[in-house]
């Protein structure tokens, strides 16, 4: 697991903090791939007010779950779709793998979840915590990256731009800038397996959530399922950015949260 170096974290009075540092000659944002949706339809969305508490265990709204299936029934087989300014090949398939139990989830699966749940967070700013930061998957390879640059040259290894650009907020949609972090979610991809990575900065540690290998945080189920580890990854991430417990999160609740995350990615939009 990677230490955290001293030039990207900082420690406050009270809790753990980011050192909001400037960059000189940062290199060009590229946009995000999913900075709008397409969805046109007429989904009659839940009210909710900033502020209210949030039910993690919400079922997902029945006329958008309906004008979903409704649209994928009709889907053929190898038709092309745009989906928040990702074009997909086979869409039916892209979502039968949401759909279906035990169907392994792919890395824009997972990325585009964690946007939904930036989004939803810069949308309810008092209902969800915007001390807590959700990366996105691509987060992790940089690092791999700029591990390996530091390997091979040690004595003048320098924190790359693009590192800087994710603790500013500005490499991913509706990122939000380390200054004032508490913590931080990372969702990771090694050897076809999921697994949720926690860094308290408050704490100064990292802790793994992880379903199926050796169990590092005391308590946390094991799955049933092997392929379900993106579903419990999104969920752990989910659960533990709005500080609620990960032991809530079972086994039985995943073919209902496989439902409505269909749904929330059909319509780019992750229901409170």
């Amino acid at each position: 697991m990677y230490q955290l170096s001293s030039s990207l974290v900082g420690r406050g009075k009270d809790e753990g903090m980011v050192e909001n540092k400037k960059v000189v000659g940062k290199r060009l944002r590229v946009p995000s791939n999913y900075l709008s949706s397409p969805f046109t339809a007429g989904v009659k969305r839940r009210n909710f007010i900033d502020g209210s508490k949030i039910d993690l265990f919400q079922k997902v709204d029945r006329v958008k779950e309906t004008e979903f299936l409704k649209w994928y029934s009709k889907l053929g087989i190898g038709v092309a779709y745009e989906l928040g300014s990702v074009r997909f090949t086979d869409i039916k398939e892209w979502f039968k793998d949401v759909l279906t139990d035990g169907k392994w989830l792919a890395n824009d699966h997972v990325d585009m979840a964690m946007y939904l749940l930036r989004q939803r967070a810069a949308m309810y700013p008092k209902s969800f915590r915007n001390r807590r930061v959700i990366m996105d998957f691509a987060f992790k390879s940089m690092l791999d990256v700029a591990q390996m640059m530091k390997d091979s040259c040690p004595d003048n290894f320098t924190l790359p731009d693009y590192l800087f650009n994710y603790v500013h907020g500005k490499s991913q949609s509706n990122g939000q800038p380390w200054e004032g972090c508490t913590h931080l979610y990372i969702p990771v991809l090694a050897n076809a397996h999921w697994f949720a990575v926690e860094v308290n900065f408050s704490e100064v540690n990292i802790s793994v959530r992880d379903k199926v290998r050796v169990q590092r945080v005391d308590g946390t189920v094991k799955q049933k399922i092997s392929g379900d580890c993106g579903v419990f990854t999104i969920k752990f991430i989910e659960f533990l950015s709005v500080g609620e417990s990960a032991l809530l999160i079972q086994n039985e609740h995943i073919s209902m949260w496989r439902k409505k995350l269909a749904a929330d990615l059909y319509t780019q939009n992750y229901d409170p």
